[in-house]
């Protein structure tokens, strides 16, 4: 059975003209869901101020503070002038950003929340690295449409 709906999940996202990656499973086998990389018009409008408290204020400033090797994150001017429309130092040699204002699938952070690599990987292949956040659950599904909107709007 689960043979079958997945060629014909697989199809019906190429006949609907959604950006979808197979994210696989953490060992290599079958599929275990996809990422959504299509930007919806009518997905809503976030901007950085109204994200900023609930994810990286609250969760990604674990890791990305002042003067650490991450891109900071500990405020909304840290994130705009460290993290929107910069290329990765680290996943960024074939261009990809940490976040590509308008593009999920350039953005490292879009594909990182949402499982990393192996499992998620850059559009030409790229590994972008593990999940994040790192050592914690994967963040929930309010939070990840908070990201996407945010992204999606050309992040402001």
């Amino acid at each position: 059975m689960r043979a079958l709906w997945i060629p014909a999940l697989a199809l019906a996202a190429l006949l609907s003209g959604c950006n979808l990656i197979d994210v696989g499973t953490a060992d290599g086998g079958a599929d275990a869901g996809t990422v959504d990389l299509t930007c919806d018009a009518d997905a809503g409008r976030v901007t950085l101020a109204e994200l900023h408290p609930q994810v990286m204020g609250a969760i990604c400033i674990e890791c990305h503070t002042t003067g650490g090797t991450k891109p900071d994150m500990s405020t909304v001017e840290a994130v705009q002038a460290n993290v929107v429309g910069q290329v990765s130092l680290r996943y960024g040699a074939n261009g990809l950003k940490i976040v590509d204002p308008g593009n999920l699938a350039n953005s490292v952070l879009w594909l990182k929340v949402n499982g990393g690599s192996p499992r998620i990987k850059g559009p030409n292949g790229e590994l972008v690295g593990g999940q994040m956040p790192a050592g914690r659950p994967k963040l929930s599904d309010d939070k990840l449409a908070l990201i996407k909107q945010w992204i999606c709007s050309g992040a402001p």
